[in-house]
């Protein structure tokens, strides 16, 4: 009897070693990629909204011109993602906008915001030369 209490009190410690292992490698995995995001000062980056028409009539834009190709930047969802937010704030204050009164789609190409539909395709339409 001695050792079959043994062995469930073996086996309950593996349990609670394997599940905290589990969440200690869930814990790492989640702190890396809140470390490496950042504003991308060198490259542009492009904010959108899930499910935001006025984003998704710039993605058809992008699609139609084969902007993906002729163009490097990077897209930020920010709906959903609170640190992708929170980059896009960082891009507006440094264009001293007001955080109060912008949305997206946001684009920012390291030193210059634009902000809403029509202007990210003219900037998309510059850079691509069409």
């Amino acid at each position: 009897m001695k050792e079959y209490k043994v062995f469930i009190w073996v086996g309950v410690f593996m349990i609670f070693v394997t599940g905290g292992l589990i969440w200690l490698a869930g814990q790492s995995e989640d702190i890396s990629v809140s470390e490496s995001k950042e504003l991308n000062r060198e490259g542009i980056t492009l904010f959108y909204g899930d499910g935001c028409p006025h984003c998704e009539d710039v993605e058809k834009y992008i699609e139609e011109n084969n902007i993906i190709n002729k163009v490097e930047f990077s897209s930020l969802e920010i709906w959903k993602d609170k640190d992708n937010a929170k980059i896009m704030e960082e891009a507006a204050i440094i264009c001293k906008l007001d955080l109060e009164k912008i949305g997206v789609p946001f684009l920012f190409d390291g030193s210059m915001c634009y902000v809403g539909g029509p202007d990210v395709q003219d900037f998309f339409k510059d850079k691509a030369k069409l």
